[in-house]
């Protein structure tokens, strides 16, 4: 009972008020009380990761799963973690495993995506993000990571599509205007180029990039004043 009155304590520093330490003091002493306590050493290992103690936070997940092997959180979170420390084939373990657990978990299809590109199996990168497209059609960093993928394989079209699809969901995110502008400039489509590089800066003027990049389209186009101006950004 007091466990519990620790962990629930701990649960509302870490998501009501934002106090990592805190919840993880809480988390701590309802280990101590029950040290079988699977869902502390889920709450102590997120309160480590938020506090950038990646080790502690990886040894925590690892317990709570000894002692709750169906926990889908535990998993998830340690993939998480594996992924910030490019430790992929550890991450896209544990996606796995969380997916197994849940089918349905967008999150983790999206993330074991990040994990098989970094792994060079883009094929099946491609594959767990139409999946997360499939259970969320609004999911514009599914699509801009797919697009991204698409780009590496050369499949140009399908990239320009999956950019456009994020424009039409996040009209600033301003990324998927510069990766679609890149693939008209390499497609000697110089208007088209032009007109995603000007997005780019109008949503970021310091886009220093887009600015060279559209000058060479201005070169291209034999339209040597606009080039040089966009040169000497």
């Amino acid at each position: 009972q007091y466990a519990q009155a620790y962990y629930m304590r701990g649960v509302t520093y870490f998501y009501r008020v934002n106090q990592g330490d805190r919840a993880l003091q809480d988390f701590t002493k309802a280990i101590e009380i029950n040290p079988q306590y699977a869902d502390a050493y889920l709450g102590r290992g997120n309160s480590y990761g938020r506090l950038n103690q990646v080790n502690q936070a990886i040894q925590d997940y690892t317990k709570a799963i000894e002692m709750n092997p169906q926990s889908v959180g535990a998993y998830y979170n340690r993939g998480a973690i594996y992924g910030n420390l490019n430790q992929w084939n550890q991450a896209m373990q544990d996606f796995t495993k969380a997916i197994e657990l849940n089918p349905q978990l967008v999150k983790a299809y999206y993330n074991r995506g990040i994990a098989y590109g970094n792994l060079n199996q883009l094929e099946r990168a491609i594959q767990d993000y139409t999946k997360a497209i499939e259970l969320n059609p609004e999911y514009a960093e599914a699509y801009y990571n797919r697009g991204n993928t698409y780009s590496n394989l050369n499949q140009l079209e399908r990239a320009i599509r999956d950019y456009t699809k994020v424009i039409e969901i996040k009209p600033g995110f301003v990324e998927a205007y510069y990766n679609r502008g890149n693939i008209y400039l390499n497609l000697n489509q110089w208007e088209r180029a032009i007109q995603n590089y000007k997005k780019v800066i109008e949503l970021n003027p310091q886009y220093a990039k887009a600015y060279n990049n559209c000058g060479i389209a201005y070169e291209k186009l034999n339209q040597n004043e606009k080039a040089i101006e966009s040169y000497q950004f």
